[in-house]
């Protein structure tokens, strides 16, 4: 069918239709019998710098997710984890992996130089490149294995600035078992190229990319889609695109854009309870981030590996954090009990609460299935 000559529109969405549009684009609405492959596609990639926590994700989105899906899917190295939006570390399909990595490589460029510019004064950065790419593609290497290396072909200069110098300009891959469920392994990287054994193929054009974006994502605006990817310029592919989309606006009078045939729940969709991982794209994904966070509150970044912390959805908007730890009465953590806290941003009504028990009750099954009771503590923010 020929794309139509002028823009679809509509009136403008509120922010609860806003709301619910964007919890069904992320699978959030309801859990779904997808595979796990199929679900990584969709979502354009999961956040996973905490390597964990794209099993949560999974978990929190698909009926009975077996984490061991995920876990021979990157054994099949079908799926990896490799730095490429934002220049973090995401979950992606090795087909994505390889089509992004040159359009997202200047991000990764501009990040490191941001951060390391003056340290590595003086480096002939494209001789650091080829020799760290060597290295790398010989045997997987850690951080800072890579940065020893590295300081004794460029010596004078810190092993660390030069081991992330070189990794900034190299799309890289961390190494399983890191990512698997279980492992404990630290991060060890090669090239995404020696990993799946194939060069990088022909970048996508923005309109692609901004195209995969609304599909997961939106409704959503131009700056919505670059906070997204950390490209710039996205501008030009959306007026491109403009006649082919439906373009609304939001109750601020901002303007979005969507595939036109992509999902538009009622508002008045009830959304149920979700526990969602440390750093899951659903809250770093938007330049306005009000669809899903009021009050302006800024996504936590924890430490640890994204199976034990994380945030909660109540009707749909955060509404407060999830910590889960094991108070060990036994002579081993299986033995013990598991403590899940939720710490509410305000006060939370008895059906809520009753969601939160029951699903928190699930998520602990899933995390700690050993663990010898289940003690829930819901509180409100001091």
């Amino acid at each position: 069918m020929a794309a139509p000559s002028t823009p679809l529109s509509a009136p403008a969405l509120t922010r609860r239709a806003l709301n619910r549009a964007t919890l069904h684009r992320q699978l959030l609405l309801a859990r779904e019998p997808r595979s796990v492959l199929d679900t990584v596609t969709h979502l354009a990639g999961m956040q996973a710098q905490a390597p964990l926590a794209p099993h949560v994700g999974l978990w929190t989105r698909l009926v009975d997710y077996d984490p061991a899906e995920l876990d021979a899917l990157y054994e099949q190295r079908t799926v990896l984890r490799a730095s490429l939006m934002r220049a973090t570390v995401h979950l992606v399909a090795a087909a994505d992996a390889l089509a992004w990595q040159v359009m997202l490589a200047p991000i990764s460029v501009r990040s490191v130089q941001g951060a390391f510019g003056k340290a590595l004064a003086g480096v002939d950065t494209e001789a650091l490149a080829r020799t760290a790419e060597h290295l790398l593609t010989d045997a997987p290497r850690t951080t800072a294995d890579l940065g020893r290396l590295l300081a004794g072909r460029f010596p004078g200069y810190e092993p660390a600035a030069l081991a992330y110098g070189a990794r900034g300009r190299l799309g890289l891959v961390q190494v399983t078992p890191r990512g698997q469920w279980g492992a404990g392994a630290g991060p060890a990287h090669t090239t995404i190229a020696a990993w799946l054994g194939r060069a990088p193929g022909p970048a996508p054009t923005p309109d692609g990319i901004f195209l995969r974006y609304l599909a997961a994502f939106g409704p959503a605006g131009v700056a919505d889609a670059q906070q997204w990817s950390g490209l710039t310029r996205l501008s030009e592919a959306a007026e491109r695109l403009r006649p082919q989309l439906r373009v609304v606006r939001d109750e601020d009078g901002r303007e979005l854009f969507d595939l036109p045939d992509a999902p538009r729940p009622d508002p008045d969709t009830p959304a149920p309870v979700r526990f969602l991982p440390a750093y899951d794209n659903l809250l770093l994904s938007y330049a306005d981030r009000s669809r899903v966070i009021v009050n302006g509150r800024r996504p936590p970044l924890p430490p640890g590996n994204g199976s034990r912390a994380g945030t909660v959805l109540v009707d749909g908007l955060w509404h407060g954090i999830w910590k889960l730890e094991t108070a060990t009465t036994g002579s081993s953590a299986a033995t013990g009990k598991a403590v899940l806290t939720v710490t509410a941003f305000g006060p939370v009504r008895a059906g809520d609460r009753e969601q939160i028990e029951a699903e928190g009750v699930r998520l602990v099954s899933f995390v700690l299935p050993d663990a010898a009771a289940v003690d829930a503590v819901i509180a409100a923010e001091a």
